[in-house]
Protein backbone atom coordinates (compact mmCIF):
# COMPACT_ATOMS: atom_id res chain seq x y z
CA UNK A 1 0.00 0.00 0.00
CA UNK A 2 0.93 3.48 0.02
CA UNK A 3 1.33 6.04 2.27
CA UNK A 4 -1.99 8.11 3.39
CA UNK A 5 -3.65 10.54 1.16
CA UNK A 6 -5.57 13.68 2.34
CA UNK A 7 -8.87 13.96 1.64
CA UNK A 8 -10.98 11.77 -1.56
CA UNK A 9 -11.76 13.59 -4.87
CA UNK A 10 -15.50 13.16 -5.92
CA UNK A 11 -15.77 13.04 -9.80
CA UNK A 12 -18.54 14.23 -11.31
CA UNK A 13 -18.08 14.40 -15.23
CA UNK A 14 -20.49 16.35 -16.65
CA UNK A 15 -20.03 19.42 -18.43
CA UNK A 16 -22.76 22.22 -17.98
CA UNK A 17 -24.49 24.26 -20.49
CA UNK A 18 -24.30 27.85 -19.33
CA UNK A 19 -25.87 30.68 -21.20
CA UNK A 20 -23.43 32.91 -22.79
CA UNK A 21 -23.64 36.60 -21.61
CA UNK A 22 -25.84 38.63 -23.91
CA UNK A 23 -27.17 42.36 -23.35
CA UNK A 24 -28.95 42.55 -20.26
CA UNK A 25 -28.19 39.65 -17.58
CA UNK A 26 -24.51 40.46 -16.68
CA UNK A 27 -22.10 38.24 -15.21
CA UNK A 28 -18.55 38.63 -13.25
CA UNK A 29 -18.49 41.63 -11.05
CA UNK A 30 -21.48 43.09 -12.46
CA UNK A 31 -24.29 44.62 -10.49
CA UNK A 32 -27.65 44.32 -11.63
CA UNK A 33 -27.97 44.62 -15.34
CA UNK A 34 -24.40 45.15 -16.07
CA UNK A 35 -21.72 42.69 -17.62
CA UNK A 36 -18.29 42.83 -16.04
CA UNK A 37 -17.60 46.59 -14.68
CA UNK A 38 -21.15 46.33 -13.52
CA UNK A 39 -22.13 49.71 -15.01
CA UNK A 40 -25.48 48.61 -15.86
CA UNK A 41 -25.58 49.18 -19.67
CA UNK A 42 -25.42 45.50 -20.60
CA UNK A 43 -22.90 46.35 -23.23
CA UNK A 44 -20.62 43.22 -24.74
CA UNK A 45 -17.63 43.22 -26.10
CA UNK A 46 -17.01 41.44 -29.15
CA UNK A 47 -14.48 39.59 -30.41
CA UNK A 48 -13.61 37.14 -33.78
CA UNK A 49 -13.95 33.74 -33.94
CA UNK A 50 -9.65 33.63 -33.31
CA UNK A 51 -8.93 35.68 -30.49
CA UNK A 52 -10.24 36.62 -27.25
CA UNK A 53 -9.95 39.67 -25.04
CA UNK A 54 -7.93 39.47 -22.00
CA UNK A 55 -7.67 42.31 -19.32
CA UNK A 56 -3.63 43.23 -19.11
CA UNK A 57 -2.11 44.07 -15.67
CA UNK A 58 -2.11 48.02 -16.47
CA UNK A 59 -5.90 47.35 -17.24
CA UNK A 60 -5.51 47.84 -20.92
CA UNK A 61 -7.14 44.93 -23.26
CA UNK A 62 -4.66 42.89 -25.54
CA UNK A 63 -6.37 40.13 -27.84
CA UNK A 64 -5.06 36.41 -27.24
CA UNK A 65 -5.61 33.86 -30.23
CA UNK A 66 -7.64 31.17 -29.15
CA UNK A 67 -5.77 28.38 -29.93
CA UNK A 68 -3.17 29.31 -26.85
CA UNK A 69 -5.81 28.21 -24.38
CA UNK A 70 -7.04 31.79 -23.01
CA UNK A 71 -8.31 30.39 -19.49
CA UNK A 72 -4.39 29.51 -18.74
CA UNK A 73 -3.09 32.91 -18.78
CA UNK A 74 -5.26 33.17 -15.71
CA UNK A 75 -3.64 30.28 -13.85
CA UNK A 76 -0.77 29.99 -11.11
CA UNK A 77 1.99 27.65 -11.79
CA UNK A 78 5.08 27.50 -10.24
CA UNK A 79 8.70 26.56 -11.20
CA UNK A 80 7.52 22.97 -9.50
CA UNK A 81 4.70 22.81 -11.92
CA UNK A 82 7.17 23.40 -15.01
CA UNK A 83 9.77 20.79 -13.64
CA UNK A 84 6.99 18.22 -13.58
CA UNK A 85 5.72 19.28 -17.14
CA UNK A 86 8.82 18.55 -18.10
CA UNK A 87 9.08 15.00 -16.22
CA UNK A 88 6.02 14.06 -18.57
CA UNK A 89 7.47 13.57 -21.61
CA UNK A 90 11.25 12.26 -20.01
CA UNK A 91 9.15 9.73 -17.52
CA UNK A 92 5.71 9.61 -17.94
CA UNK A 93 5.87 8.70 -21.70
CA UNK A 94 8.80 6.40 -21.33
CA UNK A 95 7.10 4.53 -18.43
CA UNK A 96 3.76 4.31 -20.23
CA UNK A 97 5.44 2.92 -23.53
CA UNK A 98 5.12 -0.48 -21.61
CA UNK A 99 2.10 -0.76 -20.64
CA UNK A 100 -0.02 1.56 -22.91
CA UNK A 101 -0.24 1.16 -27.15
CA UNK A 102 1.89 3.93 -28.36
CA UNK A 103 1.83 5.13 -24.43
CA UNK A 104 4.67 8.04 -25.46
CA UNK A 105 2.92 9.30 -28.34
CA UNK A 106 -0.17 9.69 -25.89
CA UNK A 107 1.86 11.40 -23.33
CA UNK A 108 3.32 13.69 -25.78
CA UNK A 109 0.13 14.72 -27.55
CA UNK A 110 -1.12 15.50 -24.32
CA UNK A 111 1.94 18.20 -23.65
CA UNK A 112 0.61 19.78 -26.87
CA UNK A 113 -3.17 19.85 -26.27
CA UNK A 114 -2.07 21.01 -22.81
CA UNK A 115 -1.42 24.31 -24.04
CA UNK A 116 -5.14 24.29 -25.48
CA UNK A 117 -7.19 23.64 -22.58
CA UNK A 118 -6.28 24.29 -18.95
CA UNK A 119 -7.77 21.79 -17.39
CA UNK A 120 -5.94 19.18 -19.48
CA UNK A 121 -2.65 21.16 -18.08
CA UNK A 122 -3.54 20.42 -14.57
CA UNK A 123 -4.53 16.83 -14.79
CA UNK A 124 -0.72 16.75 -16.86
CA UNK A 125 0.93 18.05 -13.96
CA UNK A 126 -1.53 16.13 -11.44
CA UNK A 127 -0.14 13.05 -12.85
CA UNK A 128 3.06 13.97 -12.76
CA UNK A 129 3.27 15.05 -9.00
CA UNK A 130 1.49 11.39 -8.82
CA UNK A 131 4.00 9.37 -10.89
CA UNK A 132 6.85 11.33 -8.97
CA UNK A 133 5.46 10.32 -5.32
CA UNK A 134 6.14 6.79 -6.65
CA UNK A 135 9.20 6.40 -7.67
CA UNK A 136 11.84 7.03 -5.42
CA UNK A 137 12.33 10.56 -6.50
CA UNK A 138 10.15 12.69 -4.21
CA UNK A 139 13.05 13.99 -2.39
CA UNK A 140 16.69 15.12 -2.62
CA UNK A 141 19.04 12.60 -2.93
CA UNK A 142 20.40 12.39 0.76
CA UNK A 143 17.70 13.34 2.58
CA UNK A 144 16.41 11.17 5.47
CA UNK A 145 13.22 8.95 5.78
CA UNK A 146 11.38 12.16 7.56
CA UNK A 147 12.21 14.56 4.41
CA UNK A 148 11.26 11.89 2.13
CA UNK A 149 7.92 11.16 3.38
CA UNK A 150 7.46 14.72 3.63
CA UNK A 151 8.52 15.51 -0.10
CA UNK A 152 5.80 12.32 -0.74
CA UNK A 153 2.54 13.14 0.89
CA UNK A 154 3.71 16.79 -0.78
CA UNK A 155 3.51 15.91 -3.86
CA UNK A 156 0.66 13.71 -3.68
CA UNK A 157 -1.10 16.31 -1.76
CA UNK A 158 0.00 18.65 -5.36
CA UNK A 159 -2.00 16.08 -7.02
CA UNK A 160 -4.99 15.97 -5.39
CA UNK A 161 -5.38 20.24 -5.52
CA UNK A 162 -4.92 19.89 -9.19
CA UNK A 163 -6.80 17.29 -10.16
CA UNK A 164 -9.84 18.91 -7.96
CA UNK A 165 -9.24 22.38 -9.95
CA UNK A 166 -9.31 20.41 -13.43
CA UNK A 167 -12.51 18.90 -12.42
CA UNK A 168 -13.84 22.44 -11.92
CA UNK A 169 -12.67 23.52 -15.13
CA UNK A 170 -13.95 20.37 -17.11
CA UNK A 171 -16.92 20.66 -15.80
CA UNK A 172 -17.73 24.43 -16.42
CA UNK A 173 -17.63 24.13 -19.79
CA UNK A 174 -20.26 25.10 -22.10
CA UNK A 175 -19.70 21.92 -24.06
CA UNK A 176 -16.99 19.49 -25.53
CA UNK A 177 -16.75 21.12 -29.06
CA UNK A 178 -14.90 19.69 -31.79
CA UNK A 179 -11.79 21.33 -31.90
CA UNK A 180 -11.02 20.21 -28.27
CA UNK A 181 -12.26 16.63 -28.54
CA UNK A 182 -8.95 15.41 -28.32
CA UNK A 183 -7.79 17.36 -25.57
CA UNK A 184 -10.99 16.14 -23.32
CA UNK A 185 -10.55 12.61 -24.74
CA UNK A 186 -6.67 12.71 -23.15
CA UNK A 187 -8.04 14.37 -20.25
CA UNK A 188 -10.73 11.48 -19.44
CA UNK A 189 -7.56 9.09 -19.61
CA UNK A 190 -5.78 10.63 -17.21
CA UNK A 191 -8.49 11.64 -15.07
CA UNK A 192 -9.32 7.29 -14.85
CA UNK A 193 -5.54 6.66 -13.81
CA UNK A 194 -5.58 9.67 -11.44
CA UNK A 195 -8.81 8.33 -9.68
CA UNK A 196 -7.54 4.72 -9.84
CA UNK A 197 -4.34 5.80 -8.65
CA UNK A 198 -6.38 7.73 -5.63
CA UNK A 199 -8.55 4.95 -4.63
CA UNK A 200 -5.78 2.42 -3.88
CA UNK A 201 -2.88 5.36 -2.44
CA UNK A 202 -4.91 6.72 0.59
CA UNK A 203 -5.06 3.56 2.30
CA UNK A 204 -7.80 1.92 4.64
CA UNK A 205 -9.38 -0.94 4.88
CA UNK A 206 -10.85 -3.48 2.16
CA UNK A 207 -14.46 -1.30 3.03
CA UNK A 208 -13.18 1.75 2.02
CA UNK A 209 -11.57 0.43 -1.10
CA UNK A 210 -13.81 -1.54 -2.34
CA UNK A 211 -16.63 1.85 -2.06
CA UNK A 212 -14.13 3.89 -3.50
CA UNK A 213 -13.98 1.34 -6.33
CA UNK A 214 -17.39 1.35 -7.17
CA UNK A 215 -17.08 5.26 -7.34
CA UNK A 216 -14.34 4.42 -9.67
CA UNK A 217 -16.59 2.20 -12.16
CA UNK A 218 -19.27 4.97 -12.37
CA UNK A 219 -16.30 7.06 -12.80
CA UNK A 220 -14.96 5.39 -16.30
CA UNK A 221 -19.02 5.18 -17.28
CA UNK A 222 -18.67 8.88 -17.23
CA UNK A 223 -15.59 8.91 -19.38
CA UNK A 224 -17.62 6.82 -22.17
CA UNK A 225 -20.12 9.31 -22.03
CA UNK A 226 -18.48 11.89 -22.53
CA UNK A 227 -16.00 10.85 -25.19
CA UNK A 228 -18.65 8.81 -27.39
CA UNK A 229 -20.11 11.84 -29.13
CA UNK A 230 -16.84 13.53 -30.11
CA UNK A 231 -15.24 10.14 -30.85
CA UNK A 232 -14.89 10.65 -34.57
CA UNK A 233 -13.02 13.37 -34.53
CA UNK A 234 -10.38 11.79 -32.22
CA UNK A 235 -10.04 8.42 -33.88
CA UNK A 236 -8.32 10.01 -37.11
CA UNK A 237 -5.91 12.48 -35.08
CA UNK A 238 -4.99 9.75 -32.33
CA UNK A 239 -4.33 7.32 -35.28
CA UNK A 240 -6.45 4.92 -33.39
CA UNK A 241 -7.96 2.93 -36.66
CA UNK A 242 -9.35 -0.59 -36.64
CA UNK A 243 -6.07 -3.20 -36.79
CA UNK A 244 -3.87 -0.58 -35.38
CA UNK A 245 -3.02 -2.40 -32.16
CA UNK A 246 -4.99 0.32 -30.18
CA UNK A 247 -7.68 -0.75 -27.91
CA UNK A 248 -8.30 2.42 -26.28
CA UNK A 249 -11.01 2.86 -29.10
CA UNK A 250 -13.14 0.27 -27.84
CA UNK A 251 -13.76 2.41 -24.90
CA UNK A 252 -16.77 4.30 -26.82
CA UNK A 253 -17.33 1.11 -28.89
CA UNK A 254 -19.42 -2.38 -28.30
CA UNK A 255 -16.79 -4.48 -29.04
CA UNK A 256 -17.35 -8.81 -29.85
CA UNK A 257 -17.59 -10.33 -25.72
CA UNK A 258 -17.03 -13.66 -25.90
CA UNK A 259 -17.47 -16.45 -22.90
CA UNK A 260 -14.28 -17.85 -23.83
CA UNK A 261 -13.30 -21.71 -24.29
CA UNK A 262 -13.20 -24.31 -21.52
CA UNK A 263 -9.52 -23.27 -20.68
CA UNK A 264 -9.94 -19.67 -20.38
CA UNK A 265 -9.24 -17.65 -17.37
CA UNK A 266 -12.97 -16.86 -16.67
CA UNK A 267 -13.64 -20.39 -17.27
CA UNK A 268 -14.38 -21.23 -13.43
CA UNK A 269 -16.66 -17.85 -13.21
CA UNK A 270 -18.73 -19.76 -15.75
CA UNK A 271 -19.05 -22.78 -13.24
CA UNK A 272 -19.87 -20.22 -10.41
CA UNK A 273 -22.86 -18.58 -12.43
CA UNK A 274 -23.98 -21.57 -13.47
CA UNK A 275 -25.56 -22.69 -9.83
CA UNK A 276 -28.60 -22.41 -9.06
CA UNK A 277 -28.67 -20.02 -6.37
CA UNK A 278 -28.15 -17.22 -8.76
CA UNK A 279 -30.81 -14.78 -9.42
CA UNK A 280 -31.78 -14.37 -13.46
CA UNK A 281 -31.35 -10.44 -12.81
CA UNK A 282 -28.11 -11.15 -10.98
CA UNK A 283 -27.01 -13.33 -13.64
CA UNK A 284 -27.55 -10.75 -16.42
CA UNK A 285 -25.28 -8.63 -14.41
CA UNK A 286 -22.18 -11.29 -14.09
CA UNK A 287 -22.62 -12.58 -17.50
CA UNK A 288 -22.03 -9.05 -18.86
CA UNK A 289 -19.25 -8.31 -16.85
CA UNK A 290 -17.42 -11.72 -17.29
CA UNK A 291 -17.69 -11.38 -21.22
CA UNK A 292 -16.03 -8.11 -20.61
CA UNK A 293 -13.49 -9.38 -18.45
CA UNK A 294 -12.77 -12.47 -20.55
CA UNK A 295 -12.22 -9.84 -23.46
CA UNK A 296 -9.50 -7.79 -21.75
CA UNK A 297 -7.80 -11.13 -21.09
CA UNK A 298 -7.78 -12.11 -24.93
CA UNK A 299 -6.50 -9.24 -25.56
CA UNK A 300 -3.64 -8.42 -23.42
CA UNK A 301 -2.68 -11.99 -23.94
CA UNK A 302 0.50 -12.09 -25.52
CA UNK A 303 0.46 -8.32 -25.89
CA UNK A 304 1.70 -6.50 -22.71
CA UNK A 305 1.57 -2.93 -23.91
CA UNK A 306 -2.33 -3.48 -24.05
CA UNK A 307 -2.21 -4.10 -19.92
CA UNK A 308 -3.21 -0.84 -18.91
CA UNK A 309 -5.85 -0.33 -21.90
CA UNK A 310 -7.21 -2.96 -20.62
CA UNK A 311 -7.27 -2.15 -16.76
CA UNK A 312 -9.44 1.05 -18.09
CA UNK A 313 -11.45 -0.31 -20.62
CA UNK A 314 -13.07 -3.32 -18.54
CA UNK A 315 -14.54 -0.39 -15.72
CA UNK A 316 -15.90 1.24 -19.19
CA UNK A 317 -17.58 -2.21 -20.14
CA UNK A 318 -18.92 -3.59 -16.60
CA UNK A 319 -23.10 -2.49 -16.64
CA UNK A 320 -24.38 -0.57 -13.94
CA UNK A 321 -25.88 -3.44 -12.28
CA UNK A 322 -22.71 -5.21 -11.33
CA UNK A 323 -20.99 -2.27 -9.53
CA UNK A 324 -24.97 -2.28 -7.34
CA UNK A 325 -23.60 -5.99 -6.53
CA UNK A 326 -20.07 -5.06 -5.92
CA UNK A 327 -21.04 -2.05 -3.37
CA UNK A 328 -24.04 -4.74 -1.97
CA UNK A 329 -20.77 -7.29 -1.42
CA UNK A 330 -22.68 -10.02 -2.91
CA UNK A 331 -20.14 -13.27 -2.87
CA UNK A 332 -20.29 -13.64 -6.89
CA UNK A 333 -19.47 -10.00 -7.73
CA UNK A 334 -16.55 -9.99 -5.32
CA UNK A 335 -15.12 -13.40 -6.80
CA UNK A 336 -15.21 -11.58 -10.50
CA UNK A 337 -13.59 -8.53 -8.76
CA UNK A 338 -10.77 -10.62 -7.65
CA UNK A 339 -10.80 -12.20 -11.34
CA UNK A 340 -10.43 -8.93 -12.66
CA UNK A 341 -7.44 -7.78 -10.10
CA UNK A 342 -5.39 -10.15 -11.81
CA UNK A 343 -5.39 -7.74 -14.83
CA UNK A 344 -4.52 -5.08 -12.38
CA UNK A 345 -1.43 -7.65 -11.11
CA UNK A 346 -0.16 -7.85 -14.35
CA UNK A 347 -0.25 -4.38 -15.13
CA UNK A 348 1.50 -3.57 -11.47
CA UNK A 349 4.69 -2.25 -12.94
CA UNK A 350 2.51 1.05 -14.48
CA UNK A 351 2.28 3.73 -11.55
CA UNK A 352 -1.21 4.45 -11.33
CA UNK A 353 -1.48 0.59 -10.46
CA UNK A 354 1.47 -0.76 -8.24
CA UNK A 355 0.21 -3.11 -5.40
CA UNK A 356 -3.73 -2.89 -5.59
CA UNK A 357 -4.08 -6.15 -7.59
CA UNK A 358 -2.32 -8.09 -4.99
CA UNK A 359 -4.47 -5.86 -2.19
CA UNK A 360 -7.76 -6.56 -3.61
CA UNK A 361 -7.20 -10.41 -4.31
CA UNK A 362 -5.87 -10.78 -0.74
CA UNK A 363 -8.39 -8.58 0.59
CA UNK A 364 -11.40 -10.62 -1.03
CA UNK A 365 -9.83 -13.94 0.32
CA UNK A 366 -9.79 -12.78 3.42
CA UNK A 367 -13.70 -11.72 3.55
CA UNK A 368 -15.32 -13.99 1.86
CA UNK A 369 -13.59 -16.97 3.89
CA UNK A 370 -13.09 -20.26 3.50
CA UNK A 371 -16.81 -21.14 1.58
CA UNK A 372 -15.42 -19.25 -1.54
CA UNK A 373 -11.74 -20.46 -1.56
CA UNK A 374 -12.46 -22.50 -4.38
CA UNK A 375 -13.43 -19.87 -6.31
CA UNK A 376 -10.19 -17.62 -5.63
CA UNK A 377 -7.62 -20.77 -6.15
CA UNK A 378 -6.48 -19.00 -10.21
CA UNK A 379 -6.18 -15.49 -8.53
CA UNK A 380 -4.26 -16.58 -5.54
CA UNK A 381 -2.06 -18.91 -7.85
CA UNK A 382 -1.65 -15.94 -9.88
CA UNK A 383 -0.01 -14.13 -6.65
CA UNK A 384 2.21 -17.31 -5.64
CA UNK A 385 3.75 -17.38 -9.38
CA UNK A 386 4.10 -13.71 -9.15
CA UNK A 387 6.24 -14.17 -5.81
CA UNK A 388 8.26 -17.45 -6.76
CA UNK A 389 9.58 -15.05 -10.16
CA UNK A 390 11.07 -12.35 -7.70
Amino acid sequence: MRSNRSSPVHVIIQPRRSHVAGGGNGNGNGNGNGNGNGNGNGNNIEVSSSEAIMPEADGRNIACPLSLGRDLLCEDYSAIHLQLLYRVEDRLGSDAQQFMPRGRELFARCVREAFTAAYLMDALVAAAAAHKSTTGTAAAPGEGEEQAAAAIFFYQAEATRLLTRSLAKFNAQDEITEDRAVAAFLYTMLLGQLVLFDMFSRGGDSAGVLDRFVHCVKLHHGIRNVVAPVWHRVRPVLGLGPGGGCHLAEWVSDGVPHKGGPASECAPLWQLLGRGDVSSSSRRAYSSAVEALQMMFDRTRGWPTNRMAAVQEWLVRVPVDFVDLIAQRRPEALVILAYYAVLLHRARGFWAVAGSGRFLIQSITGYLGEYWSQWLEWPNEVLQQASHQH
